[in-house]
């Protein structure tokens, strides 16, 4: 069996209740040849001795101290510094299953893919695990069959950026956004669209912890704006790649997530303004070139006109 090194990164900052639990993780993985990368954004906490001692207590250890840039250039920082054949990532306030590393990288070395996307479980601060049921089932994520992972009922698992297992060669021209949040949304997708094979293992190995203070835990805000910036560049990015397709499909989440800021009394400040401008140009522009039934166009259109004659017409599911 081949053993590659596998680049390990975790950006840290201010988790100094979770980062023992993260680190033990990784450093009890069966996959032994690993290249732990611990990335101390400036954290003001005990964080960066906590790395300094375990990289003390393991070889495999490289901290990195750097002055807090947040958590895309935290990720930069250990990209530039990986020496792995491949790459993943966690997040500090996270753990992983001890055969995470070793799975994956079975199912990347037999069928010869780039990415190797699993499972994840969410996990309570309380530590109350629910756990799904297993299985060592491999998908095959197809050209044809893509779109329907990365913008259908499994879209979170194919956006977040953490449970995956990435030829280092992927990242040789992408980076993550700095000082932008929902950074995921920003870099995932080019991921997966670069990589020539990529496949599903339908296995939990990636435990997350759910912590109300996380992005993922804030709900609607106007800082979570910042996802409609990543949907506008991912729908440039299908347009000029004429995946026309993948385009509506986004248009498609732009407006339901838009929409979701209207419905929570967003709707007349002035931060939503440029959004929703930016989504009414797009219907001028596209709407009757979109492969779509009358219907849905109608309802582009609406929502365009005016979302609340939109929502009490055609109500989202």
């Amino acid at each position: 069996m081949s053993e590659d090194k596998i680049s390990i990164i975790i950006p840290i900052y201010k988790v100094e209740d979770y980062i023992s639990k993260c680190i033990k993780s990784v450093i009890a993985q069966s996959y032994h040849k690993l290249e732990i990368i611990l990335v101390d954004d400036g954290s003001p906490d005990r964080c960066g001795d906590i790395c300094d001692d375990y990289a003390e207590r393991d070889s495999r250890i490289r901290v990195i101290h750097r002055q807090n840039g947040g958590l895309s250039a935290a990720r930069n920082s250990g990209l530039e510094v990986a020496t792995g054949e491949y790459v993943l990532f966690v997040d500090s306030d996270d753990y992983i299953h001890p055969d995470m590393v070793e799975r994956m990288h079975d199912v990347a070395l037999n069928k010869q893919a780039d990415v190797v996307v699993c499972d994840y479980v969410k996990v309570n601060e309380d530590e109350e695990i629910e756990i799904p049921e297993e299985s060592r089932q491999v998908i095959d994520i197809t050209e044809d069959n893509r779109l329907n992972y990365m913008l259908g009922e499994t879209k979170i698992i194919f956006t977040v950026v953490w449970n995956k297992l990435y030829k280092r060669k992927l990242f040789q021209n992408i980076r993550f956004p700095e000082g932008k949040v929902h950074e995921d949304e920003f870099v995932t997708y080019k991921l997966l669209h670069s990589a020539g094979k990529v496949c599903y293992l339908k296995e939990a190995f990636y435990y997350y912890v759910q912590r109300t203070s996380s992005i993922m835990g804030e709900g609607i805000n106007l800082k979570t704006l910042q996802r409609l910036d990543a949907f506008q560049e991912r729908m440039l990015f299908y347009q000029k790649k004429n995946m026309q397709d993948y385009y509506y499909q986004m248009l498609n989440h732009y407006r339901y997530f838009l929409n979701d800021f209207i419905k929570n009394g967003y709707g007349k400040r002035k931060e939503l303004k440029p959004y929703k401008e930016y989504y009414r140009k797009q219907i001028r522009k596209y709407v009757w070139k979109l492969n779509a039934c009358l219907k849905t166009k109608i309802g582009f259109i609406l929502f365009a006109l005016s979302p609340g004659l939109y929502n009490r017409l055609m109500p989202e599911k």
